[in-house]
């Protein structure tokens, strides 16, 4: 019994601090066409063209999930494209 003692047997478990980082949102293509007012259809060929990005995750069932990070940085990419653009006359 002294042998579990010297490696803390007894003693009560001490928890490592979690880290303080964002948790991450996944969002389904039906989350997508929400958010941009489009369908599920019109996501899926915004990928194919490459107007947004492949998904981070496909599950096993085959259903695609994209990042709140790839969404954001999206996002983000695409109104710096938009104000680059020339103004209309």
């Amino acid at each position: 019994m002294a042998e579990l003692e010297d490696f803390g047997a007894h003693r009560p478990r001490q928890s490592a601090p979690m880290p303080a980082e964002k948790s991450k949102k996944f969002y389904a293509k039906r989350d997508l066409a929400a958010r941009y007012a489009a369908s599920t259809r019109s996501i899926e060929r915004w990928v194919a063209r490459k107007r947004f990005p492949p998904p981070d995750i496909e599950l096993p069932n085959g259903h695609k999930r994209w990042s709140d990070a790839t969404v954001e940085a999206h996002e983000k990419a695409s109104a710096v494209a938009v104000a680059a653009l020339p103004a209309k006359p």
